[in-house]
């Protein structure tokens, strides 16, 4: 079983990855793309630039909002309102979530996010706890 330091470590992984490039821990690190700009800019959650480079795309996925078989959302604009499993609070993920939503014009404000990883997230869902997960 995972301790602690190890799942906050992998929830938080391309902030920390970041952080551990920029202190010598790491000589190549992954990193979620929508990160990259924000870290050589010193954007949040980053206090300060980072100069980093991106090497070479890992994946090009396409990213889905799922929901129970059974649920009335047919729709991201449906979300409004909802319990949405977006990932950990300083993942990548929630990033994502952040620029899909602002793309049709919902913030986090018409939503309730539930920060967790994907497999709290499938659990959450599964329970009732979340209406939807990207």
């Amino acid at each position: 079983m995972q301790g602690l330091s190890e799942i906050l470590t992998a929830m938080a992984a391309s902030t920390e990855n970041a952080q551990r490039l920029e202190d010598g821990d790491l000589d190549f690190g992954f990193m979620a793309s929508n990160w990259i700009g924000r870290v050589r800019l010193g954007q949040p959650p980053f206090a300060n630039p980072i100069d980093l480079r991106m090497v070479a795309p890992a994946n090009a996925g396409p990213l889905f909002f799922i929901v129970q078989a059974d649920s009335p959302l047919r729709s991201v604009v449906d979300l409004k309102g909802k319990r949405v499993c977006t990932g950990a609070k300083t993942s990548g993920m929630t990033q994502h979530t952040h620029m899909i939503l602002n793309a049709i014009g919902i913030t986090f404000d018409h939503i309730t996010p539930v920060y967790q990883h994907f497999a709290g997230g499938g659990r959450a869902l599964e329970a009732g706890d979340a209406d939807a997960q990207l």
